[in-house]
């Protein structure tokens, strides 16, 4: 998962230093300060661990990625000496932060998203997560979650979208205006109007400049957003690629801008 915004965040990592003497009191602080920081950087990588399924239990696949703390996670690969000798070669790979198989989309939300919403808002950035993966690696789980149970992150970030621009009273200025479409087999969808093919335009130097007749929708509040959502969901066509193809045919994105009444801010 990749999370990104624009400008980077105010505050100077100097602002968390502490003095030599540190009470217990300061060294909360100090972690405090760190955690804001890490979370407000311009660019982060995420990785989120999935479980294994029933049927890859039922297999009886193993489990081979371990989480050694909130940044490092290790790929074990089974290896054989020269002398015959079976072992576990262990390949560390370190993240921004990892999450576990137990983490929820709620916790994966606050560390990855919400920070963006809340520049967006506050600071008027421009802001993009999205996530990426083999098939199967659990994209559409985190992302779009399960209607009217367990919410993805669109849906999170749409209830925090509107509940900050209400308390920091912009809900009157602005208009949200969100779009929904879908790249599969290399081919554009609108998911807002009936999974109409679009078609992308680029000028000579290769720069794409739109999407020919996308469809933005305005949105009045979470309610709708999250209404918006579900419908996309029931038309984005969740296909499977055969079991040993690991590159990924789709991938649903969505958008979200705000308006003034008089033009964009």
């Amino acid at each position: 998962m990749n999370s990104t915004e624009v400008p980077p965040h105010s505050d100077s990592p100097a602002s968390c230093e502490s003095n030599p003497e540190v009470t217990n009191s300061d060294a909360s602080n100090q972690q405090a300060c760190d955690e804001d920081s890490r979370i407000n950087m311009r660019i982060r990588v995420c990785v989120r661990k999935r479980p294994l399924g029933k049927r890859e239990r039922r297999r009886g696949e193993q489990d081979i990625v371990d989480m050694e703390n909130n940044v490092t996670c290790c790929v074990i690969a089974p290896k054989v000496a020269v002398d015959m000798t079976q072992f576990n070669h262990r390949h560390a790979f370190v993240f921004d932060e990892v999450f576990d198989a137990q983490s929820t989309n709620e916790s994966v939300y606050r560390h990855t998203a919400r920070p963006l919403v809340q520049n967006v808002v506050q600071r008027g950035c421009m802001a993009a997560c999205f996530a990426y993966g083999q098939t199967g690696a659990g994209k559409t789980h985190t992302m779009m979650g399960v209607p009217n149970k367990l919410p993805g992150l669109y849906a999170l970030g749409a209830d925090d979208l509107f509940l900050m621009l209400e308390r920091s009273g912009l809900i009157a200025e602005l208009e949200v205006w969100t779009s929904f479409y879908e790249i599969y087999c290399g081919k554009l969808y609108d998911l807002l109007n009936k999974r109409q093919q679009l078609y992308a335009r680029e000028d000579g130097h290769g720069a794409v400049h739109g999407l020919v007749s996308l469809c933005c929708m305005c949105v009045v509040g979470e309610c709708v957003a999250r209404k918006g959502l579900y419908m996309c969901m029931c038309v984005h066509p969740l296909i499977a690629p055969p079991r040993h193809d690991p590159h990924p045919r789709s991938g649903a994105l969505s958008g979200h801008s705000e308006c003034g009444h008089h033009g964009v801010d």
